[in-house]
């Protein structure tokens, strides 16, 4: 398992890898830079997302766009960006339980993955750059062309 980032928690799970006895499985890989992070998820057989409160995760989207199956909680904008059970496979917020059997899934479960994994990559194209622009755009040519604060108020 490799645990990237680094944060208060940092401290305890180290300590809790220990009182495990799985502290050499575990990697605390520490902040990435985004090339070695990319090739972290390209490496993943599964990208846990174990948030209590997420609006918008980049991390879900990369590691969707790396070819990596997601298991999140779902909680904030998550069922927004995944489809449960099509694109990542979602549980409760604060369930560890549910979130191990969710990622025994889809490790025992090749078809499993490589359905998830080719979903993912699919769905996460809306997000891409070339689709999001004209999206924008529209979005603030519409705006432009409404009368403004100004011009509502003097009616």
């Amino acid at each position: 398992m490799t645990i990237a980032g680094s944060g208060p928690a940092e401290g305890a799970l180290r300590a809790l890898a220990g009182e495990l006895g799985i502290a050499p499985a575990v990697d605390f890989a520490g902040r990435l830079d985004r090339d070695r992070m990319a090739e972290l998820y390209r490496s993943a057989c599964v990208v846990l997302n174990p948030s209590r409160v997420d609006n918008m995760p980049n991390s879900v989207l990369e590691a969707m766009a790396s070819g990596a199956p997601v298991v999140s909680t779902n909680v904030g904008g998550v069922p927004f960006i995944v489809r449960d059970g099509a694109t990542a496979l979602l549980v409760p917020p604060g369930d560890p339980a549910a979130l191990a059997a969710a990622a025994a899934r889809v490790l025992e479960d090749p078809q499993l993955a490589a359905r998830l994994q080719s979903a993912a990559l699919a769905e996460v194209q809306q997000y891409a750059w070339p689709k999001v622009r004209p999206r924008w755009a529209d979005l603030y040519a519409s705006l432009l062309s409404r009368p403004g604060p100004s011009e509502a108020c003097a009616r």
